[in-house]
C-alpha cells in the first residue's frame, strides 16, 4: 500500500468540493479530517497539528460543525451511498473503529473513545476496498463533498490521507534490478 496526504485551501465555504486527486487507482482507505487554519495569534493547525476539528470547527463553542461529507470516487460513485450528516457520529465512529479493530492484531484495545472523537479526534473514514472489478484499470478522480453548519469563525483546511495499492515492475538488466 502506498499514501498519498493532500490539503485543501483554506475556505470558510458553506459547501465545499475538495479535488484530492484528479487520477488515482485501486484506492482502499481514505482518511478525511477538517482543520481551522488561524487562530487568534498563530496557524491553529501548526500549532496542535494532532487536534482535528472537524465537529467544532470554532475555538470558542461547537456551532460550526461538518454537517454532512460524502466521497466521489470516478463517476457517480459515492462512499458511503447515503451521505454522513450530523446526526452519523456514531456511525462514522463505529466504522473507523472497525478499520482500527481490522488492521490491529494486538489486544490492547484503543485510547479513542466518543467522546474524544466528537471533541479531539474527529477523523472520518471510508472504506474503498470492496470495489466492483472493472475491465480497465484507467486512474479515477476522488473528490470529497461537504458542507458546514455555520460559517466558521477562522479559515478550515481540509485533509486527506489516502491508502491505495500500486504495483510496481521490476525487471532484470545484466546485473542490475530496474524499476519499470
Amino acid at each position: 500500500m502506498r499514501d498519498l496526504y493532500n490539503q485543501s485551501a483554506n475556505t470558510r465555504a458553506l459547501q465545499n468540493m475538495f479535488q484530492i486527486s484528479p487520477a488515482i487507482d485501486d484506492v482502499e482507505h481514505v482518511f478525511i479530517y477538517l482543520q481551522r487554519t488561524d487562530g487568534p495569534n498563530d496557524d491553529e493547525s501548526e500549532r496542535t497539528p494532532y487536534l482535528f476539528d472537524t465537529f467544532q470547527l470554532n475555538a470558542d463553542n461547537a456551532n460550526s460543525s461538518l454537517s454532512s461529507c460524502r466521497l466521489e470516487y470516478g463517476n457517480n460513485t459515492f462512499y458511503p451511498e447515503l451521505e454522513y450528516d450530523s446526526d452519523s457520529k456514531i456511525r462514522i465512529f463505529n466504522d473507523l473503529m472497525s478499520y482500527a479493530f481490522r488492521k490491529n492484531d494486538y489486544n490492547t484495545g484503543t485510547q479513542l473513545n466518543l467522546s474524544n472523537f466528537t471533541s479531539l479526534y474527529g477523523l472520518i473514514y471510508f472504506d474503498l476496498s470492496y470495489q466492483k472489478e472493472v475491465v480497465t484499470r484507467d486512474p479515477k478522480q476522488l473528490i470529497l463533498h461537504y458542507r458546514i453548519n455555520v460559517a466558521p469563525a477562522a479559515n478550515v483546511r481540509a485533509h486527506s490521507i489516502v491508502f491505495y495499492k500500486s504495483e510496481v515492475v521490476v525487471k532484470s538488466i545484466g546485473n542490475e534490478l530496474m524499476i519499470v
